[in-house]
């Protein structure tokens, strides 16, 4: 005998709460324990530096970089996936909408996740982690709402030369129109939100100061800035360097010590007229918008 298929009532997310509600928030929290707030380093987008400043601030005794060696954590680029995980647990049953807030598994996840990456640490360390994707970047305080949060902004002109020199096959228009909406959505995303421990910095700004970087860093993360060893900070290797690799060949477990003098930006200034006319048209208003640039005559 065959049953019936169930013929369930189609629930719309947005019939539950908006956001969190008290008892997910409290859940989340539980989980998540009472460690010191994580830092998460996110770049604009990938070969934005977020290597080399990670590499900078794990030299601190204070900090457990990469958790387990993941050393990079698309958690939020993920959560398209828990919000229909949430939409398909309301048609379910439809009744869970009265009872939970749409973000509720949102929350719930992030508290759990920091508390796994926690495992990975010692008792007196901070967390860090990094990500170089700004897709579903705006879920970042639901999600983490305590962690704090390192932006890091690159020039997208220089970004953009190092991502076509690293992936010769993507198009040059395609990695503009990239940068401009990841520009856009971390630009927005700052401009919306006023904690102190929502930073953004610039790479191009850490390569001229490092030590003027560190200390702001330790305040803003609680860390003891007389325990960071900043007389190792010229032994940090480069890691997957565009600029040190030919077209395309760049390898990320080669540990390459600097050369002295070195610095990867200015290579956009080899460009092409038309390449410098298509990057305005693109992404000319957000280089203005970031700081890089007055105007679009450069």
């Amino acid at each position: 005998m065959k049953f019936a298929p169930l013929r369930r009532k189609r629930v719309i997310r947005d019939a539950a709460d908006a956001g969190v509600n008290a008892g997910a928030a409290s859940a989340a929290a539980s989980m998540r324990g009472d460690r010191p707030p994580a830092i998460m380093l996110f770049g604009v987008m990938p070969r934005a530096g977020t290597v080399h400043v990670g590499e900078l601030l794990s030299l601190h005794p204070g900090v457990c970089a990469h958790p387990n060696d993941l050393w990079e954590v698309p958690f939020l680029e993920c959560t398209d996936d828990l919000l229909s995980f949430t939409e398909n647990f309301f048609r379910g049953y439809h009744q869970n909408t009265d009872r939970m807030g749409q973000d509720d598994f949102l929350a719930i996840f992030g508290g759990a996740f920091t508390h796994y990456l926690y495992s990975f640490a010692d008792a007196a360390q901070t967390v860090l982690i990094k990500e170089t994707s700004m897709k579903s970047f705006e879920r970042f305080p639901v999600v983490f709402p305590v962690e704090r949060l390192l932006l890091l902004m690159r020039d997208g002109r220089d970004l953009v030369s190092s991502t076509t020199r690293t992936w010769p096959k993507m198009k040059f228009g395609e990695v503009c129109e990239r940068w401009a909406q990841s520009a856009r959505t971390m630009l927005d995303f700052v401009a919306s939100h006023d904690r102190e421990d929502y930073w953004l910095v610039k790479f191009e700004d850490i390569l001229d100061a490092p030590d003027q970087f560190v200390r702001e860093a330790c305040r803003r993360f609680d860390l003891d800035v007389d325990a960071y060893p900043f007389e190792s900070q010229g032994d940090i290797e480069v890691i997957g360097s565009s600029t040190m690799s030919e077209a395309g060949s760049v390898d990320w477990s080669n540990h390459v010590a600097a050369p002295k003098g070195f610095r990867p930006t200015g290579h956009w200034e080899k460009w092409s007229a038309a390449q410098r006319r298509e990057f305005v048209r693109i992404a000319g208003d957000e280089l203005i918008r970031a700081g890089y640039a007055q105007d679009h005559d450069w």
